[in-house]
């Protein structure tokens, strides 16, 4: 009975959707006529409203768990159908530190388990929404802890999303997490007013691929450069579409959002603090040897730091130089650790291209 419930629901938020975004498929057919078990879908996240659409067009014949932040999973709508749609809560180290651990490696163990049983994931390996019109995975090792623990006949399905880089739902409205709720009470007074047949829509595709040469043994860095590189083709523009058909702009291009100029604070961080800090990077990297540290070494992409390591650096921070570090997610650059350990008071989250129509 839940099955009929959640394809009734799923069609019917699906085509509720549709009346905003204008979707085409393609290779999905393809998967269905191989089987429809044992899938692990590898999608990319320009969005926050992406892993809801794909999770309603994947309802019917596949019903994939979702292995969901757990933020997002409990907000009032979301938490209604959680288990309805079989999703599963994950927290973000960075937001939850040390203490979150044993609630990751539980999130974790339940996709194993839910895989092992011929059930269907759709997992998400850079673990958070894009900053730029690039997917960048970083340093993840979630998908690389994932793939030896799961049965070597499961099928790798890459999915690739275009068109809702620059949707309110991105990073590239505000250059911060979107306000889900409040956008989407403003996209459906846009549908009333106009009627909904005949607001603008925006053009998405949504591409399902299996390729014959995933790495599948390979180490994070093989691991993520290779999605990478299929995510990032023909990667869209930071795309405007308004809400609104009487917006003079309508549709156009902005550039992504951009970090904040640091070098005048980073001019005063003491060379003490440099050299204890370039230390512990050199020790903590992943990759081996670690590359020259300067303030603008990233700590994902070069230093293969992922989520879990950017936690211990954080109880690191804290134990060596006494003070709180604050959101860990806008850590990027070693230069964003020399000034957390300085207690420097600057926000290193990215600002928006001008504001922004819709």
């Amino acid at each position: 009975m839940s099955y009929i419930i959640a394809n009734i629901l799923a069609a019917l938020l699906r085509g509720l959707l549709g009346l905003r975004y204008r979707v085409t498929i393609t290779g999905l057919d393809a998967v269905r006529d191989r089987g429809t078990k044992g899938l692990l879908f590898l999608p990319n996240h320009p969005s926050a409203l992406e892993p809801f659409l794909m999770r309603f067009i994947l309802q019917r014949g596949f019903a994939p768990h979702v292995l969901m932040d757990r933020d997002n999973a409990d907000r009032p709508v979301v938490r209604n159908f959680a288990r309805l749609f079989g999703i599963i809560p994950i927290p973000d180290p960075t937001k939850h530190g040390r203490r979150s651990k044993p609630a990751v490696e539980a999130a974790i163990a339940a996709c194993i388990g839910k895989m092992r049983q011929g059930e269907n994931l759709q997992y998400y390996a850079a673990g958070r929404l894009y900053r730029s019109r690039f997917e960048d995975l970083g340093g993840n090792s979630g998908l690389e802890r994932l793939l030896p623990q799961i049965p070597p006949d499961t099928r790798i399905i890459l999915v690739r999303t275009r068109g809702l880089w620059g949707s309110r739902f991105s990073y590239a409205h505000t250059g911060r997490f979107p306000e889900i709720g409040t956008h989407l009470l403003g996209g459906l007074r846009a549908l009333l007013l106009q009627g909904v047949f005949f607001a603008p829509r925006r053009a998405v595709s949504i591409e399902f691929v299996e390729p014959s040469d995933f790495p599948r043994s390979a180490d994070r860095t093989v691991l993520n450069r290779y999605l990478e590189a299929f995510y990032n083709q023909d990667a869209c523009a930071n795309t405007v579409v308004p809400l609104y058909h009487w917006e003079n702009e309508g549709t156009h291009i902005l550039s992504d959002p951009m970090r904040p100029d640091l070098s005048a604070a980073l001019a005063e961080v003491p060379d003490v603090v440099r050299n204890r800090v370039a230390c512990q990077l050199a020790a903590q990297a992943i990759v081996k040897p670690p590359p020259p540290i300067t303030d603008q070494t990233l700590l994902a992409r070069e230093l293969g730091l992922d989520s879990l390591a950017l936690v211990d650096l954080g109880v690191w921070v804290e134990a060596e130089f006494g003070v709180t570090p604050g959101d860990l997610s806008n850590w990027v650059t070693v230069g964003d650790v020399m000034l957390a350990a300085c207690a420097t008071a600057v926000d290193t989250a990215p600002r928006p291209a001008p504001p922004m129509k819709a």
